[in-house]
């Protein structure tokens, strides 16, 4: 019996877009916040298509399998997911089981080109803006509502915080 893999994107095309999506964001937001929530949402809107596209095209050995509570989901997003937009898995997975999760990634794609001594600033963290709105995103598409930052711990290393709101 044939598998289904999960099909992965084109890592420079993802670095390129978030790229020119975050240079973008000067033309249609003024301050740094605005240009954040406006890659951000871009970021939202392809993880929520991405994880319900995705989702359904679990390999066959997964495909029976019912995720039995955020854990699984975040462990999903881990190392299925992340493998698909960045072909590589999370690091680490951090929780206090009580909806906080630190996913850490040590050579974070958006980050691994830039030179270690260049100033942590706004610009910067936009890059990280896109992978936190596909977290946001993906988790929604699996029927979880949480905030997500992110921290450069130094580069390329990042962390990103979830915090998922329990009803």
């Amino acid at each position: 019996m044939a598998t289904t893999a999960l099909k992965t994107t084109s890592l420079s095309a993802v670095e390129f877009l978030v790229a020119e999506i975050c240079r973008g964001s000067k033309d249609i937001a003024t301050t740094h916040d605005a240009r954040y929530k406006h890659v951000e949402a871009i970021g939202y809107r392809t993880g929520l298509a991405l994880f319900e596209s995705h989702s359904a095209c679990i390999s066959e050995a997964k495909k029976n399998m019912r995720f039995q509570g955020e854990l699984d989901v975040i462990k999903y997003l881990c190392k299925d997911m992340w493998q698909v937009i960045f072909q590589k898995q999370i690091d680490n997975l951090r929780t206090n089981h009580k909806g906080v999760y630190v996913l850490h990634d040590n050579q974070h794609p958006m980050l691994t080109h830039l030179p270690r001594t260049i100033p942590i600033d706004e610009n910067v963290q936009l890059l990280l803006a896109y992978p936190c709105g596909v977290i946001k995103g993906g988790l929604a598409a699996l029927g979880i509502t949480a905030s997500v930052s992110a921290e450069i711990t130094a580069l390329p290393a990042c962390k990103f915080n979830l915090d998922v709101r329990r009803a």
